[in-house]
């Protein structure tokens, strides 16, 4: 979703149970508009549950709508739906927690980049679930458009600690940064 150079906002999907689910396209300072359907299929099939995650590794998040219930008598199946309209550059950051719990979950990562001439900053928090009966990767998917590296990356852990590691940090990967440790593993 997106075309280089082209501002992007988080965007929102809603998994609707006995209706169909949502997409609305973030722009900005105008709000959320309903995003055209035809970029993930068809149809968005009615949902009860919704995980993004970047199922083809190739730096988009992709949708995985599940159903409930699925049977054989006319049940909808689960539906991938793959991203193929995203482009821009990207970083994925794992977590690794030593006071903390292992999986870093709780913690607060802040991305700053340079983005076609501004300083934006872009704040995921490590959860374990998604959704209702649904839960995505532990690791934090940030699209950062033009911009060719990080500035700084901020880690507030549940222990109370601060990790920042400053740049210019590598773009289009994934990495694993370790609590008390201030350089990717």
């Amino acid at each position: 979703m997106g075309r280089p150079g082209q501002r992007r906002d988080l965007d929102l999907v809603l998994a609707v149970w006995g209706g169909a689910s949502e997409i609305y396209r973030n722009d900005g300072p105008s709000g959320f508009h309903p995003a055209d359907a035809g970029q993930f299929g068809d149809r968005i099939n009615f949902g009860s549950s919704i995980s993004e995650a970047d199922f083809d590794r190739d730096g988009d998040l992709d949708l995985y709508l599940t159903q409930w219930p699925v049977n054989e008598a006319g049940g909808m199946p689960n539906e991938l739906y793959r991203n193929e309209g995203a482009a821009g550059h990207w970083l994925v950051v794992e977590l690794e927690g030593r006071t903390s719990n292992r999986s870093g979950i709780g913690a607060t990562i802040e991305v700053t980049a340079d983005v076609d001439g501004s300083s934006r900053r872009q704040v995921r928090v490590v959860t374990s679930r998604t959704s209702w009966r649904a839960a995505g990767p532990l690791a934090r998917h940030f699209g950062l458009g033009t911009a060719e590296r990080v500035d700084e990356i901020r880690v507030s852990w549940p222990s109370g600690r601060v990790d920042t590691l400053r740049g210019p940090i590598a773009v289009d990967r994934r990495l694993t940064l370790v609590e008390g440790e201030a350089r990717p593993r």
